[in-house]
Order: C-alpha cells, then sequence, then structure tokens
C-alpha cells in the first residue's frame, strides 16, 4: 500500500494549488443540491486534515478553501432552489431523489431557520436542506448569514480532529514510517468505504434488490442442482440475505490476502522483517504475570481441548438430531485440521522458536488461530442465531474475544509470527464463512443458551484438566528464549562487525537511517564516555512527557526523545546535542540499542550496542503544537563519529540507497572494562 500512498502525498505536498483546489470544489460539490448525497467530502477533507497535521500542507489555505467551497455550494443551491421552486421535483435526475427531498422538508419544517446550520451536520439531509430553503422562500440574507456561520463550523469539525490526527501520525512516523502511511491509509480507505456503503444505500440498494430477484428467479429455473442452490442462497427471500452476501465477501476477500501474505515470506521481505521486529517488541514487554495468563489461554486453545469440546458439542447435536449443523461443524473443523499441515508443508516457514518436530515444526499459518476460529465462529453463530438482537451482540463479542485472545497468545509466547497468526484467523473465517454460505438458514430450531452451556461446561471441565495436569510443563515449553552470540574482539574488529545490519530496522519492517556506531562494553561506562563528549543523555521517555509538546513555541532542546525502535526494542540510552545548522530548530539524536552479540576479550565478556546519529528538527503545524521528526537525507561525518568515540576505529560500509550506491563511515569502538560481578 505505501508504494501508491507515498507519491500521493509527495505530489500534494509538492504541488498546494492543486490540493486547494481539490479542496474547493470537493466542498462546493458536497453542498449542491441532491448532488451532494454521492460527493465523498469527509473522505477528502479528513485526508486534508491529516496532511496538515503531518507537514505535507498549510493550515489557513485548506481552511479557507474549505469555509469558501461549502459557502459556494450551499449559496449555489438556495439560489437554484429559489428560481425553480417545486419544478425541481419534476427535473431529472432530482425527481429520482424523491425519499431524500421529503426528508429535507420533514426537517426543515421540524427546525426551521436552524436547520440551515444543523443540517450541515446532518447526512442525508445536508444536501437538500439550502434547496429547500430557497423553494420555501427564506430571506436571503438570513440565510446567507446562517450560511457563513454554519461553513466555518463544518469546516473546523472536520478538519481540526484530522489535524491531530496527522500530528499523532507524525508521532508514529518518527517510530515507523511505513506503519505512518498504513495508518494513515486506513483512516482514509476507512471514510471512503463509509461514503460506498452511503452511496451504495441511497442509489445502489433498490437497484440491487431487483437484480438480485432477476438473478436469482433465473437461476431458480435452472436444470443444474448448484445453480438453484445459488440463486435459493443469494434470493431476497431468503432468511438472511444479508447475511449470505457478507459470508460470501469474507470468502473472497480472506483468500487473497493469505495468498500474498504467503507470497511476501521471503528472506529480507518488509513483512518478515516487520514480524520479526513485532515479535521483539512483544517478547520484550513479557511478564511473568501476564505469562501465566497468556500460557493459560493457548492451552484451552491446544488441540485436546478443542477436540474434546468439538465431541461434546457433535454429541449434543446428535441427541438433538441436528443432523445439519453437525454435518457442517465436522466437516468445517476437518477441513481446517486438515487444510492448515498442507499450507504450512508448502509454505515451509519455520517458528519463532524450536519448540515442535515434524511438521508441527512450521509456523503459517497458526493451528491454534484457524482452529480456535472456525470451531468458536460457529458455535457462536449457532448459540446466536436463535437469540434476540442484544443477545446476539454479546455472545458475537465473546467469541470475538476468545478467538483473539487465543490468537494473541500464540504472538506473546513466540509461538508463532504474527502473520501467521493473522493468516490462520482469515483462513478460519473464511471457512466459517463457508459453513454459513452452504447451512445458513437450515436447522434453525437448535442451538441457543442451552448449545452454549453445554460448550462452556465443557470447555470448564476439560481446559480445566488439561491446565491443571500441564501447567509446570508448559511454562517451561513457552518460556522466553534469548539466544547469544559470541564473538571474539579480534574477529569483531576484523570483519564480523559487517554481519550486523546496516540499517536500523522500524516496525513496520522497513530499513530507515544507517548504524554507523558499534560500540562494546558496559552501559554505564559508554554512557560516562559519550557525556565527556558533549553528548547530554536523556531520561527515559514517559507517556505524560507528551505534554511538552503543546507548546508550540518549545525550544527543541526542552522536548522529549521518542522511544524510536531497532527490531522491535526500545533504545537503552538516548543522547542528544545541539546541531550545527545555525538559526534552525534542530538537534542531533544519539541513539544505542542492545544486541544479541557479546564480545569476549580479555577483560571478560563485553555487551555489543549498535547506533545511530539523525538531525531531528521542530514544527508547529496550526501553530498550536510541536512536533519533531528526523530531518531527510542527513548522515554523521567520520569527525563527527570520532569525536563522539576518540579511542574507536573509522571503517566504511557500502549501502544500498534510492540515489544509488552509498558509503558511510561507521565507528568501532570498545570501552574494555572488567565485567561486574
Amino acid at each position: 500500500m505505501t508504494t501508491w500512498v507515498q507519491p500521493i502525498l509527495d505530489y500534494l505536498s509538492q504541488h498546494p494549488t492543486m490540493s486547494w483546489a481539490i479542496i474547493f470544489l470537493v466542498s462546493m460539490g458536497e453542498a449542491l443540491f441532491v448532488v451532494g448525497l454521492v460527493v465523498p467530502s469527509t473522505a477528502v477533507l479528513v485526508g486534508a486534515g491529516t496532511l496538515v497535521g503531518l507537514g505535507k500542507l498549510q493550515f489557513w489555505p485548506v481552511f479557507l478553501m474549505t469555509i469558501l467551497g461549502a459557502i459556494v455550494g450551499d449559496a449555489i443551491s438556495y439560489w437554484f432552489g429559489h428560481i425553480y421552486k417545486d419544478r425541481i421535483k419534476t427535473m431529472w435526475p432530482f425527481s429520482k431523489y424523491p425519499d431524500a427531498i421529503e426528508r429535507g422538508v420533514v426537517f426543515m419544517r421540524k427546525h426551521g431557520g436552524k436547520s440551515i446550520f444543523i443540517g450541515r451536520f446532518v447526512p442525508g439531509v445536508k444536501a437538500v436542506v439550502p434547496g429547500l430553503a430557497g423553494m420555501m422562500g427564506m430571506d436571503a440574507w438570513y440565510f446567507t448569514w446562517i450560511n457563513v456561520v454554519s461553513a466555518v463550523a463544518w469546516a473546523g469539525a472536520h478538519l481540526l480532529p484530522a489535524i491531530a490526527a496527522g500530528a499523532a501520525l507524525s508521532v508514529l512516523g518518527a517510530m515507523s514510517q511505513r506503519l505512518m502511511i498504513l495508518a494513515a491509509s486506513l483512516i482514509v480507505l476507512l471514510l471512503v468505504l463509509g461514503w460506498i456503503v452511503k452511496w451504495s444505500v441511497l442509489w445502489l440498494s433498490p437497484k440491487l434488490t431487483v437484480l438480485r430477484a432477476r438473478g436469482s428467479e433465473a437461476a431458480l429455473s435452472h436444470t443444474s442442482g448448484m445453480v438453484r442452490w445459488i440463486g435459493r442462497t443469494f434470493s431476497p427471500d431468503h432468511p438472511r440475505p444479508a447475511l449470505m452476501l457478507l459470508a460470501a465477501a469474507v470468502i473472497a476477500a480472506a483468500l487473497p490476502v493469505v495468498m500474498a501474505i504467503a507470497s511476501e515470506l521471503g528472506a529480507n521481505e518488509p513483512m518478515v522483517l516487520a514480524d520479526n521486529a513485532i515479535g521483539n517488541l512483544v517478547s520484550s514487554l513479557r511478564t511473568n504475570a501476564v505469562d501465566q495468563v497468556m500460557i493459560a489461554v493457548t492451552m484451552l486453545g491446544d488441540g485436546i481441548v478443542l477436540t474434546s469440546v468439538v465431541l461434546v458439542v457433535s454429541a449434543w447435536l446428535a441427541l438433538r438430531r441436528a443432523w445439519v449443523p453437525l454435518a457442517g461443524l465436522a466437516g468445517a473443523t476437518a477441513s481446517a485440521a486438515l487444510f492448515v499441515p498442507a499450507v504450512k508443508m508448502l509454505v515451509h516457514r519455520a517458528r519463532p522458536m524450536d519448540i515442535y518436530a515434524g511438521v508441527s515444526s512450521l509456523s503459517f499459518p497458526s493451528g491454534h488461530a484457524t482452529t480456535n476460529t472456525v470451531f468458536y465462529a460457529i458455535l457462536g453463530y449457532l448459540i446466536a442465531h436463535l437469540l434476540p438482537r442484544w443477545g446476539q451482540v454479546l455472545v458475537y463479542a465473546a467469541t470475538l474475544l476468545v478467538i483473539t485472545a487465543i490468537g494473541f497468545s500464540r504472538i506473546y509466547l513466540g509461538a508463532h509470527w504474527p502473520t501467521d497468526v493473522a493468516a490462520g484467523l482469515l483462513l478460519g473465517a473464511a471457512l466459517c464463512s463457508a459453513y454459513v454460505l452452504i447451512l445458513g438458514g437450515r436447522d434453525e430450531r437448535e442451538g441457543g443458551l442451552k448449545l452454549g452451556a453445554v460448550a462452556l461446561a465443557a470447555l470448564v471441565v476439560v481446559g480445566g484438566l488439561h491446565v491443571a495436569t500441564g501447567w509446570k510443563r508448559t511454562i517451561a515449553f513457552y518460556a522466553p528464549q534469548h539466544p547469544v552470540t559470541t564473538i571474539s574482539l579480534s574477529d569483531w574488529v576484523g570483519g564480523r562487525w559487517q554481519e550486523l545490519p546496516s540499517r536500523r530496522i522500524d516496525l513496520g519492517g522497513e530499513n530507515e537511517e544507517p548504524l554507523t556506531i558499534q560500540v562494546a562494553g558496559p552501559q554505564q561506562a559508554v554512557s560516562s564516555g559519550l557525556q565527556r563528549a558533549g553528548w547530554l543523555e536523556q531520561p527515559t521517555f514517559r507517556l505524560r512527557s507528551l505534554s511538552s509538546f503543546l507548546a508550540a513555541q518549545a525550544d527543541i532542546s526542552q522536548l522529549p526523545v521518542l522511544p524510536v525502535l531497532n527490531d522491535g526494542f526500545a533504545p537503552v540510552v538516548t543522547f542528544t546535542k545541539p546541531a550545527n545548522t545555525a538559526g534552525s530548530q534542530s538537534r542531533l539524536t544519539l541513539r544505542l540499542w542492545q544486541t544479541s552479540i557479546i564480545i569476549e576479550s580479555g577483560t571478560g565478556p563485553q555487551p555489543l550496542f549498535v547506533g545511530s546519529v539523525v538531525e531531528e528538527i521542530v514544527s508547529a503545524p496550526l501553530g498550536a503544537f510541536a512536533v519533531t521528526r528526523a530531518a531527510d537525507n542527513y548522515l554523521p561525518g567520520a569527525s563527527d563519529l570520532k569525536s563522539s568515540f576518540p579511542s574507536g576505529t573509522l571503517v566504511q560500509r557500502a549501502l544500498s540507497d534510492v540515489t544509488g550506491r552509498l558509503v558511510v563511515p561507521v565507528i568501532l569502538a570498545a570501552k574494555l572494562q572488567p565485567a561486574g560481578p
């Protein structure tokens, strides 16, 4: 996604006039009579506000173009209604939307003159109220006054929260440019999808109903049993037509996504690097108390527990002679149990930790995530379909909680990579959707709370026994693993330093700034040396430190340093000092991350740290708060590195860059002191 979003961001920031024109036209189009019903104004304006917060666009031009567009659009609609009056209802294309016009009339009669202001914020009527005001003879000056005031409020309501979100994304971008772009893309995508749904409901829904009815009628008259089944399944007369369409959509979306994930699992691919970084981050957050909870959750998802609960539920369905749901449940769970090993063998991806043998030692997709998703999703469906709406919500929420908890436990304990669990959840959702698609709407007399009570009792009994008997063994089984590599001092300096990563890897799996520092020795000795070289050590970052960014005129030296991650690990120490750039709010920031490598020297084993130096600059979107970000294309010079580590050895490393081949200096330093007790 970043491959096409980033060029758009760059283009808009380099051509602000084009952005302002788009914002004006969209804001105006949103207010045009009836036409505004299908204009995606919210998606565009929230996207524009986000770009302001990211520093890609200026606030005042965007704000003024939004207000001006809204005023002009409402004014055009007002005068259109004032001139044509009731004839509008018979004119194309307005005659196609009698319901929208009628809702606007009811709305105006209820709120009177306030409807011009309120209507801007009410979907479904905001595009017709200004025209109706003209049709109903509202005074032009009174309308204009409310039009201007409401346009200012409407622009602020759309842009200001988006600007704040953009600033938050800018902070996220300091830690991972890829995740920042993905988050921004997701925000805009959700807004666009919301507009598509609204447009579909207003215009497509009646047409789709007619097309489905015709298609179903044609399919039911066909001689093929499969075609007739399709006709019955997607007929508007089906007891759950929306559920059938949703199930088909899940299958159509889930399987291609799983295939796309599998195709990106090659060595050094961004998705693989992101998996490793996220796994390291989660591992670094492990605690004994949470370990016990996650171990219990993952044990409840073990095969022996799941199989036992499936057998109990199947026996209950058999006793109730519910053969159709029984066959579907057995077929779906058996398919998952057979399908997962086949995919594991095909993809052949190793687990994060060596805990199994044979095909179980392979990681993609997660068997826990797939099989538990299939069973508990189908079980939730069988329980919920006989309940009232509030009961269905509670059951589906509980089902989602169980599935999510089991999936996350596999990542937390290091048994699977995040993409393994994601693929397992998607495959499970697809198999469950196939069950609903094939059997949904049949044998509805069985299920409900009685089935839920039977399944819960089986889970408590079997799961409780499994946890109680295997607790000690499982705790040792999932104990954190921290492999360490030992290298001699001479081998490290002699060339093995090149085996370490050349760039920082962010949480999204992207390669960021070069790692130009490698230093061995006790952390305290390294910190003391940097302080003598003029670096100021920064305190550990705390969430309350974010309040410092609320001062737009804050000195960058007083702003906290964000905890940028390398391969999922937070820096062990962070230092800053003023940059040499005259007249700018900038500083140099040096971060060190501990590696899994130990340097063996004459004074004993010494931990090895890698580090980077970046230039950070400060900007103030909207003039209301400060945001720090790394300057583009900054590289520390050889003299800067040498002055920070006077006893170090300078070497050079060739890197690949968007501009070609890049040679950067790297400092190798050793603070050789006797290891502590």
